[in-house]
């Protein structure tokens, strides 16, 4: 992932996703805004920024990339959410088994094995794709009680 200035305006307003979010990953877009104009003493467009996390500031930054954001900023998000074990997060990760980027495949495999602390049932890179749609929803489904921290 590329690291922007946070007082680049363009950089903010137009582009996903704040870099903040993938140190301080249970922060909300909003928090992030907030921090940001504290710290750096400029403030932002905020409905230019809630329309690159589909609409809501108050989600968690991290979740609202996994959720709008482009393949290289979903894979670092990813990637957050592996090392932090964001169980919110293994929706968003099992969709990304199955998408069509096989980099981002792999940071979403490499998530959920963080997250569930087992090895992958599923080859996300198996030609198959609906073999791996059914492998990680049963993955999900397996692991639907868990509590999120």
């Amino acid at each position: 992932h590329r690291i922007g200035s946070p007082t680049d305006r363009d950089r903010v307003e137009a582009d996903r996703p704040l870099e903040c979010a993938l140190c301080h990953e249970k922060k909300t877009v909003r928090e992030i805004l907030g921090e940001m104009k504290t710290f750096w003493k400029v403030s932002f467009d905020e409905t230019k920024v809630a329309s690159l996390y589909g609409g809501n500031l108050d989600q968690n930054a991290i979740l609202a990339t996994l959720a709008n954001g482009k393949p290289h900023e979903k894979a670092p998000a990813l990637f957050v959410a592996g090392e932090t074990k964001m169980i919110a997060a293994a929706g968003y990760a099992a969709k990304e088994m199955s998408g069509p980027y096989p980099i981002v495949r792999g940071y979403a495999e490499r998530a959920l094995e963080s997250i569930y602390g087992e090895a992958s049932p599923v080859d996300p890179l198996a030609d198959d794709n609906t073999r791996v749609i059914d492998g990680a929803r049963a993955w999900l489904a397996r692991h639907a009680n868990e509590k999120k921290p």
